[in-house]
């Protein structure tokens, strides 16, 4: 993005360089959606699905309402956050969008031996870095360098 400077001759003057800037500037759009699905009856979060687009998250959201029993009475939008909010006429929410980035931390290494072994039908490496043996301390996780 290149930089202008404006110098004003006059106070009243145009500012026509504004504009220009105003052309170049990108705007920030997440690179992705999640979409959060509750059930049509008390509201229990159904399933999340991860979209790439929100053109994409709005067309899974209107064909999963379709299918439902209630009809969306209201729709918000959270102009800071981007939320959208598809509701029910008793403002139950039947579905939301929410904009995100994904998170890629970095995995310890016994995470990723304990994956492997699930992958090949065995989970209890995964199982023991989870549920504590009994009368078994609790452990926290390694701390990874940064």
């Amino acid at each position: 993005m290149s930089r202008h400077l404006l110098h004003l001759d006059h106070p009243n003057q145009p500012l026509p360089v504004a504009v220009a800037l105003l052309d170049e500037i990108e705007l920030l759009q997440p690179s992705h959606y999640l979409v959060h699905f509750y059930g049509p009856g008390i509201g229990d979060l159904e399933r999340v699905v991860l979209t790439e687009t929100l053109a994409t998250a709005v067309q899974m959201v209107r064909l999963h309402l379709n299918e439902q029993p209630q009809p969306v009475r209201q729709m918000t939008h959270c102009a800071t956050r981007g939320e959208l909010a598809f509701l029910a006429s008793d403002d139950r929410v039947l579905a939301c969008i929410l904009p995100c980035e994904p998170s890629t931390p970095d995995v310890e290494p016994a995470l990723i031996q304990a994956c492997a072994a699930l992958a090949t039908g065995d989970p209890t490496a995964l199982q023991r870095l989870f549920i504590a043996a009994p009368n078994a301390p609790a452990t926290q996780p390694e701390r990874l360098a940064t």
